[in-house]
């Protein structure tokens, strides 16, 4: 039970620090539990076992164009996600401006079952169990090398295996690192 507890304090905690950090950072991805906003990009759906997207769904140049318009995050408790044992493949274009060394990009999942996000092509995630609070991910350097100034692309998957609740939701932020160091002076 004390476990329990502490869990959920330091899950608390690490929502707030993320949402102050976030709170500098622009949304390119919007997380609706930093700032309560959604994320709208392309889909398919399918029952687990009976469909799946093409192995080239995450690349950069894949066509999307067939599937439909979504809005998220997703809940199977709201009515949003279709059903248990279901698997979405969404897509989600975002643009970035300008690269620079002192920028940083984290990731922000929150999922039901399991998780795996690109971005242009490159895996940035991977997490095949349930993650009910939230992780956050500062892209790698081979991530980081992926993104380009204009328009880029963030592809994530999850899928449900069933019992209980199926969710998702995830975000994508941009930090300048010499903004953060000027704020604080």
């Amino acid at each position: 039970m004390k476990k329990s507890r502490l869990s959920r304090c330091l899950a608390i905690a690490a929502i707030i620090i993320m949402s102050s950090f976030a709170a500098s950072a622009k949304a390119l991805v919007p997380f609706y539990k930093i700032d309560n906003t959604s994320w709208e990009g392309k889909y398919y759906c399918a029952p687990i076992g009976e469909s799946e997207a093409p192995d080239d769904w995450y690349t950069e140049d894949f066509d999307d164009s067939t599937w439909g318009n979504i809005t998220g995050p997703l809940y199977l408790s709201d009515g949003t996600w279709q059903a248990n044992y279901y698997s979405y493949w969404v897509r989600c274009y975002f643009s970035i401006d300008e690269l620079t060394s002192t920028k940083t990009y984290t990731f922000y999942a929150c999922h039901d079952d399991g998780c795996r996000a690109y971005i242009n092509g490159v895996e940035i995630y991977n997490n095949d169990g349930v993650e009910a609070e939230c992780s956050a991910i500062v892209l790698s350097e081979e991530a980081i090398a992926a993104l380009k100034t204009g328009t880029n692309v963030l592809c994530v998957f999850v899928s449900d295996s069933g019992g209980g609740d199926a969710y998702m939701d995830f975000g994508l932020y941009e930090n300048d690192l010499q903004d953060m160091i000027t704020e604080s002076d």
